[in-house]
């Protein structure tokens, strides 16, 4: 049975409906238990395979073109798993923090709070975007249903703010990469462990 919506309610479909879903950027081979996901690389890096169960906690979100960020710096807690997670982070070549190739983010509740969680989030544009979440943000600074901001960003990018591309400084949104450009049309978890 699905239920499909623009208010953050979960997808239940199950994992046999969701067998021979193709992501451009994370080929996923479905079976009852496993998915072996196959992320792709450029030519400068190593192809990655990462064995996870797939879970039917799917949303549909719409909106969220404009994706904020913030610096990893603020997160200061070092007894914390959002900072730990960081520790374990590296800076891409747009200045995004990344671990195990998957960007970090934060994201209201409505989607999950254990940090280290590992989703799928497809754009409008078609892209697919590993992302793990990094942090949470706080239900006070986003919608009843806890999954926007007021500023109407889903997700947040934790980034390397002096590594960011002038283009994403100027307009305050990671969305203006071309590569993670259009609104925010399905986040996914995979079933994984966190941190």
């Amino acid at each position: 049975m699905e239920e499909k919506s623009n208010g953050g309610r979960k997808d239940e479909r199950s994992n046999e409906s969701n067998r021979g879903t193709a992501y451009s950027l994370c080929d996923v081979v479905y079976n009852r238990v496993w998915s072996i996901a196959m992320l792709s690389a450029t030519a400068s890096k190593l192809a990655v395979a990462i064995l996870i169960t797939v879970s039917s906690s799917v949303w549909y979100p719409g909106g969220g073109e404009f994706k904020c960020y913030m610096d990893y710096r603020a997160i200061t807690s070092t007894g914390s798993p959002q900072y730990q997670l960081q520790q374990e982070a590296y800076t891409d070549e747009y200045g995004l923090r990344k671990v195990d190739d998957f960007y970090c983010v934060a994201m209201g509740s409505a989607f999950g709070s254990e940090i280290g969680a590992r989703y799928i989030i497809t754009l409008g544009n078609g892209n697919q975007v590993p992302v793990i979440l990094a942090d949470q943000k706080a239900d006070r600074h986003t919608t009843p249903d806890n999954t926007r901001d007021y500023g109407g960003a889903v997700i947040e990018f934790v980034v390397d703010t002096p590594a960011l591309p002038p283009t994403v400084r100027q307009s305050g949104s990671v969305g203006s990469i071309p590569e993670f450009a259009g609104e925010v049309v399905e986040i996914r978890r995979l079933n994984n462990a966190g941190m």
